[in-house]
């Protein structure tokens, strides 16, 4: 059942405000003076104009790459004129109709017999036709011979067309009729340039040799592979966010981002939501906060039939961060999404796409409606202590009660947000005792040290965001955030002794590895193994042989190598036995110091005094995390095998 459309008690005044902004306030809130004039350029040409492409299309196209990249949205309603409604089945028509070689379609559900058609159309033409699915959907008998299926154990969610390899049409929403014109959604369609064709597919089954691919400004990442790169990534932008944020979503069952939010209202960033019919808990938790706004979508776009209604949903997931960052694609916010189901997860600052999927979020917000006050089981006031013994670092609390609480720790992608639920009687948890759904780029209970709280500062939260308990920075974590806060470079040694605790480097290696040595060499070392906390080493370098004095871990290691400018990192384990923990977090470091802002800006410093070669990182990254000789396919490891 749905829940009352009564206003949950915010004034006319307010949904004016946030229906009248102007292109102009869009592009004020832009972060730099070149994206400003950028913006108003593009607000001249195109904003105030939209274009449409064929008949009723509304895209918005960029004319600053020779690339056009779009964004297409669906536009239900009982009385939308035809043309508009159906300008991205006329997109998809069109889109098929011009395929010369091959399509390629990711689909989750599929059921459009006009689409069908087209293609059927397009196979008679000699146009090959390849179709991934999911196990447990049903699709058109005339597509079986041309399909088959992801073999993950969640679903696949991802919703993409490929044209001769060129043209790519991925979104939000379902290749169904009511999908495409009967629910809201959002769709960005780009040309791939021939030297991105490889990389991309090899992206969309989860074998490219990095954790992201990026074109340009945008940044792709897909689940269940980088799925928790991804709730970290969302976590990571709202946490950042200084003004506002604003978000369509169909399903939000991810706690720890909610209590984001709820941090994030409390530093004055106001937040605007709209959900899908009913409200999710997690939105009626937060529906009543200050600084916060939670709506429920307007749509009664419905095609009822014997077996269920199609049509009239809200089917988006996409968030808007100060106006400026784009996350979107078929990522909901669950776990679900996150560790089992195939996902397509994209993040970009580029106005071309900012501006119009911030026009769509105003025009879906014009016809939501406010929900009533709800009455939600907040946590009583409660002393808390943190101990350690034996077993590990505690909580504890000194009252009972059913509760939920947060903590948040750890550093730069090195970092975690912990979700414990104690039960009536509960009153101490250990720090690995946290909930699945709890946020790591890189690992979960097997990766985090039973002593991690002793050894990082932490801070403990209510559901509300309020600050329960606080410690102090540890004299480690002050260290190993200076290691971590360096551009790290990916170099394996060729040889790795492990009775020795020796790394041995061939003469061509040895030579690398001095141009990131400098004159100053080794800083500070750590050898990081499976859950425990980084440890402290020394490095003793005689010739092209390095002798730690500390043992390497059977189940593999990780080891840093802080420099001047730059850190050294790779991994070593057993022969046959390779350490997925280890690639995972290497791919997880590797992510955060090819996208953060702060370490790309250090990079091109670097490059301009002439400490590196310009793509010397680039090259590096592609001998470590591909198969040797088959860039950009991923390896099967990526450490170097013990002797």
């Amino acid at each position: 059942m749905h829940r009352s459309r009564r206003d949950g008690g915010r004034s006319a005044s307010f949904r004016q405000t946030i229906l009248s902004l102007s292109v102009l306030e869009l592009a004020g809130a832009m972060r730099n003076l070149f994206r400003f004039l950028f913006v108003l350029v593009f607000a001249y040409s195109f904003v105030f104009s939209c274009q449409q492409e064929g008949e009723g299309s509304n895209s918005w196209v960029s004319q600053f790459t020779q690339a056009p990249v779009a964004a297409y949205f669906s536009y239900p309603g009982r009385y939308v004129p035809i043309a508009q409604k159906r300008n991205v089945t006329e997109k998809l028509l069109s889109l098929v109709e011009s395929s010369k070689h091959s399509i390629l379609l990711y689909a989750y559900s599929f059921d459009h017999p006009e689409l069908e058609l087209r293609i059927l159309e397009a196979i008679k033409r000699g146009v090959h036709f390849r179709m991934i699915g999911d196990r447990e959907k049903i699709y058109p008998k005339s597509f079986h011979t041309h399909l088959s299926y992801w073999g993950g154990s969640g679903l696949q969610h991802t919703k993409v067309l490929i044209i001769d390899s060129k043209t790519v049409f991925l979104g939000t929403g379902n290749f169904t009729s009511y999908g495409l014109e009967r629910d809201h959604n959002g769709y960005i369609v780009f040309d791939l340039d021939a030297t991105e064709v490889d990389s991309f597919l090899q992206f969309l089954e989860e074998r490219y040799a990095l954790g992201f691919w990026k074109k340009g400004e945008f940044i792709f990442r897909n689940s269940p592979s980088e799925g928790r790169m991804i709730q970290f990534q969302l976590l990571n932008e709202v946490q950042k966010s200084s003004s506002e944020i604003r978000f369509l979503i169909f399903d939000h069952y991810d706690p720890v981002l909610t209590s984001a939010f709820y941090e994030a209202s409390k530093k004055k960033t106001l937040i605007f939501g709209i959900y899908d019919r009913p409200v999710d808990p997690e939105g009626l938790l937060i529906a009543n906060s200050g600084n916060i706004e939670i709506r429920e979508d307007g749509n009664e776009d419905k095609l009822d039939s014997e077996e269920f209604s199609k049509g009239g949903l809200l089917h988006h997931k996409t968030m808007i961060i100060d106006r400026s960052v784009l996350l979107t694609g078929s990522y909901n916010y669950s776990a679900s999404a996150r560790d089992s189901n195939r996902e397509i997860f994209i993040k970009t600052e580029s106005p071309v796409l900012t501006i119009p999927f911030l026009q769509e979020w105003q025009r879906i917000y014009a016809s939501s409606n406010g929900i009533s006050g709800t009455s939600v089981l907040l946590p009583s006031e409660k002393s808390w202590t943190f101990g350690t013994d034996a077993f590990g670092d505690y909580l504890c609390r000194n009252q009972t009660g059913i509760e939920e609480v947060f903590v948040r720790t750890g550093i730069y992608w090195f970092q975690w947000v912990l979700f414990f639920r104690f039960s009536d009687e509960e009153l101490c948890k250990y720090g690995n005792q946290f909930e699945t759904i709890s946020s790591s780029p890189y690992g979960g209970k097997l990766e985090f040290s039973k002593q991690h709280l002793s050894a990082f500062s932490f801070t403990l939260l209510n559901r509300k965001g309020e600050l329960l308990f606080q410690n102090s920075k540890t004299l480690l974590e002050s260290q190993f955030e200076e290691t971590l806060s360096k551009p790290f470079v990916f170099l394996r040694p060729d040889h790795v002794i492990q009775n020795d605790s020796t790394l041995v480097w061939s003469s061509t290696s040895a030579a690398k590895v001095q141009k990131f040595l400098g004159d100053q060499g080794i800083r500070k070392a750590w050898l990081l193994a499976r859950g425990k906390n980084p440890l402290s080493v020394n490095a003793n370098r005689i010739g092209n042989v390095w002798e730690i004095d500390a043992a390497f871990p059977d189940n593999g290691a990780i080891l840093f190598f802080e420099t001047s400018r730059v850190t050294i990192v790779f991994c070593a384990g057993q022969l046959g036995n390779s350490p997925e923990w280890a690639n995972r977090m290497l791919l997880a470091a590797n992510d955060w110091s090819r996208t953060d802002r702060n370490i790309i800006s250090e990079v091109s410093s670097l490059e301009e005094n002439g400490f590196l070669a310009k793509g010397m990182l680039e090259a590096a990254d592609q001998t470590f995390f591909s198969e040797s000789g088959k860039w950009p396919t991923r390896a099967a490891n990526f450490c170097r095998s013990y002797q």
